[in-house]
């Protein structure tokens, strides 16, 4: 019975030293979840450290294209395929030039500017995930959009890797005169690859009015694939 009682004081001394610590981590300070959302958007951040050669495939509802990057290459960026088929060399150098177009935006806006700065906090814990909520930064619509918009992430609790990012209205606003946001939402999934965290794909949904007349309604998917870490000297 001592034995039994020793035992079982122990198991629990030691499951309350597991649950303590577990706690104390992801329910550490908010800039601390704060740092490490930044840091896991900033290792997603496939053009900025160029550590992988990649696929990606963009499905709108104009077509499905399919591009591969691959950093050691001149061009970095080639178009494969549009629609199942090969690309002409006007769409292959028109795709190049747009690309070379997003590398210059990117150098001013990074995927953790998306985060409003000290607007980060823990919402909810269990066994399986971690989420965090967000004020979301656009910056093209900041001064409208801050007080219509959401923003989750979700972390593994494994091993606090970022899993998702949502961002999303909660009711229709207008960013300028001309536009009317009926409905967005933004949502971003990630893989671990080697203990870093990938991008694995993007949705993007918008519906609206221009001029309170021509409705938009725009569905788009970007799925990363193919993932090859390069060695560069």
């Amino acid at each position: 019975m001592t034995v039994f009682y020793r035992n079982n004081l122990l198991t629990k001394v030691a499951l309350s030293c597991v649950i303590a610590c577990t706690t104390s981590f992801s329910y550490a300070d908010n800039d601390e979840w704060e740092q490490h959302l930044r840091a896991q958007l900033g290792e997603a951040e496939l053009l900025g450290h160029e550590l992988y050669s990649f696929t990606q495939t963009v499905v709108s509802t104009d077509d499905t294209k399919v591009s591969t990057f691959d950093p050691l290459q001149t061009p970095k960026w080639r178009l494969v395929q549009i629609d199942g088929r090969e690309p002409s060399d006007k769409e292959k150098s028109k795709f190049e030039k747009q690309q070379l177009k997003e590398a210059e935006r990117r150098e001013d806006e990074q995927f953790e500017d998306l985060i409003k700065p000290n607007s980060v906090h823990v919402v909810s814990e269990n066994y399986d995930q971690i989420l965090v909520e967000f004020t979301p930064y656009l910056k093209d619509m900041a001064d409208k959009a801050e007080e219509y918009m959401r923003g989750e992430a979700v972390f593994s609790a494994a091993d606090k890797m970022l899993v998702q990012l949502r961002i999303y209205s909660i009711e229709p606003f207008a960013p300028s005169i001309a536009v009317k946001i009926e409905q967005m939402a933004m949502t971003f999934n990630f893989a671990s690859k080697q203990g870093q965290t990938l991008p694995s794909n993007y949705l993007f949904s918008f519906q609206g009015k221009l001029a309170a007349m021509k409705k938009f309604d725009v569905d788009s998917t970007i799925t990363y694939s193919d993932y090859q870490r390069v060695v560069t000297n």
